[in-house]
């Protein structure tokens, strides 16, 4: 019974690193970033949740982690949450499919680029971003839900 037990756990660990693995990777404007494996097959992952992102922000299409490259896919819920130090322009680039609920909730930012692979957009994503005052949108096959 304890070897059952104990080959449930080991069994349960490794699934659990495969498909929730976060790490941690550097985006073009400089800042770290914490990003989550959500397709190892493919080598997508989602930007997860992160705090005191300051200054102009540039999301990467491709991060390498462990000598693989992934492609960023989604924007993960609440993954700049309140991030009011987010400042100036957003371009969400065309490798983005989803941007997650209150992805970018209360952040700083003034104008806001959205690519045109976004297929989803969903709810309050850009909820009380008072600054932001210019958006182009250029999706083609987008479904949004209330996300401002």
């Amino acid at each position: 019974m304890k070897k059952l037990a104990l080959s449930l756990f080991v069994v349960l660990t490794a699934l659990t690193n495969v498909f929730a693995q976060n790490f941690e990777a550097e985006c073009p404007s400089g800042q770290m970033l914490n990003f989550k494996i959500i397709d190892q097959e493919n080598h997508y992952v989602e930007i997860s949740t992160n705090t005191n992102i300051h200054g102009h922000l540039i999301l990467p299409e491709n991060v390498t982690y462990q000598n693989q490259d992934y492609t960023v896919k989604e924007i993960g819920i609440y993954a700049f949450d309140e991030c009011q130090g987010i400042t100036g322009s957003l371009i969400i680039p065309n490798t983005i499919t989803s941007i997650k609920e209150f992805a970018f909730y209360y952040t700083g930012i003034e104008e806001l680029t959205i690519g045109e692979s976004v297929e989803s957009i969903n709810g309050f994503a850009f909820g009380s971003c008072n600054n932001l005052s210019k958006v182009y949108f250029n999706a083609i096959n987008c479904v949004a839900a209330p996300a401002w």
